[in-house]
């Protein structure tokens, strides 16, 4: 079957309908309106409305310039080998193993991760600003497996005392938690952020997981501008986003009236209570 651009399809369609989806007719007419054109079959004019009934015809439309991460010449290769290294493992199941972890920020007016985050919908939403007080608070969360854990809210931008602080605390009684066979085998990943490069936090980290922590400087080396390795980044606060509210609709469909406000309603979404 030839290919016809999208203008030939629109004439074949206006064609069709004016002999009231005659299909031969469409054919003749057409043949005499475009005789320099390659010609359709005549079973092509049913099905072109049918298909056209299905797919969505796009259009150019504008869009708005968004920041994205620039990848670097090495980067390709830095992210290889820690996807090899993930695949050599002599361990069923790693991932189930790994803690994947990162910190992003809520605010009154939406989250404020649009570098690497992504929302899932069927549509792009646009998120009107306004000239008003802006609150928020920073979220620590983690997924292994098919738990997640947290979220933990950090006040002010994340320094290295109050990360050692929470994995000192938070993530010492979650790995008390943990089934033994679990607790020996348990990955730590953590991105570069400076917090989390601090000499003291690796110490923390060497001494709580040996070698099984993944981090800029850990054993395993975490490589720099991978937000799609990691389900927090490329999935999770997407989805998170979404669900705080009524199933159907996103997180800031009515603003949050204050924090206490917007604690609650990223609890509620984290444990599932919407």
């Amino acid at each position: 079957m030839p290919l016809f651009t999208r203008e030939h399809q629109i004439d074949m369609l206006l064609m069709y309908g004016e002999v009231r989806k005659n299909r031969r007719e469409a054919k003749a007419l057409y043949g005499q309106q475009y005789p320099d054109r390659a010609q359709p079959h005549d079973k092509y004019f049913p099905w072109l409305e049918r298909h056209l009934k299905t797919e969505r015809i796009e259009e150019e439309r504008p869009f708005k310039y968004q920041v994205h991460h620039h990848l670097y010449e090495a980067d390709h290769q830095r992210r290889l080998e820690f996807c090899n290294w993930f695949m050599v493992q002599q361990r069923p199941n790693l991932s189930r193993f790994i803690l994947f972890s990162d910190e992003s920020r809520f605010t009154n007016l939406g989250m404020f991760n649009k570098n690497n985050s992504r929302y899932w919908a069927r549509e792009n939403l646009f998120r009107q600003g306004a000239f008003q007080e802006r609150f928020g608070v920073n979220v620590w969360m983690g997924v292994i497996g098919t738990r997640i854990v947290g979220p933990i809210f950090f006040e002010n931008p994340l320094t290295a005392d109050q990360y050692l602080q929470f994995l000192s605390n938070e993530i010492a009684d979650f790995l008390e938690n943990l089934p033994i066979n679990e607790y020996f085998h348990i990955y730590y990943q953590q991105d570069g952020a400076p917090a989390h490069n601090a000499r003291r936090v690796r110490d923390h980290l060497n001494q709580t997981f040996d070698d099984r922590w993944i981090g800029t400087y850990g054993p395993v080396r975490w490589r720099a501008r991978s937000c799609d390795i990691t389900p927090l980044d490329f999935f999770y606060w997407g989805r998170a986003e979404l669900s705080i509210g009524d199933a159907e609709e996103a997180v800031y469909r009515t603003q949050p009236t204050d924090l206490p406000d917007l604690r609650d309603r990223i609890t509620r979404a984290h444990l599932g209570d919407y």
